[in-house]
């Protein structure tokens, strides 16, 4: 049976837009967790609404890759340390079957989530990259 009674710490997405000769060229979306870096990077479109379209998606990736994380744990990686699909889906199965509070605790998690803007160097620092 699964613990009812649980405290979980959710990690920020950090965002931030690498430029090259003042011109935005590659925005990354990122998450420590564990001491583990997991991160998600796109190209800059020059149109805006591309450019928020595609930011919008890769936050939401990162929220997706954060809740499994904190929901699951180590449970869901292979042996590189690496996010498995086929692990995710086993995990949510047996979570969906066994946990009462499944959906309360995915709602839980997702507001937590919080994304903070940082620069290029604040990724250095934190080593992101």
């Amino acid at each position: 049976m699964l613990q009812t009674t649980w405290s979980i710490i959710v990690p920020p997405i950090y965002f931030w837009i690498e430029e090259y000769n003042n011109k935005p060229t590659i925005m990354t979306a990122a998450v420590q967790w564990n001491k583990m870096n997991f991160g998600l990077s796109f190209p800059v479109d020059e149109n805006i609404v591309r450019r928020n379209m595609d930011k919008k998606k890769l936050i939401t990736h990162m929220k997706e890759v954060v809740s499994v994380l904190v929901l699951h744990g180590k449970n869901i990686l292979d042996s590189f340390n690496q996010i498995n699909p086929k692990l995710v889906n086993e995990q949510e199965a047996v979570r969906w079957y066994l946990d009462p509070l499944w959906d309360k605790r995915i709602n839980a998690v997702n507001k937590l989530i919080k994304i903070k803007d940082i620069t290029r160097e604040e990724a250095v620092r934190l080593e992101l990259l």
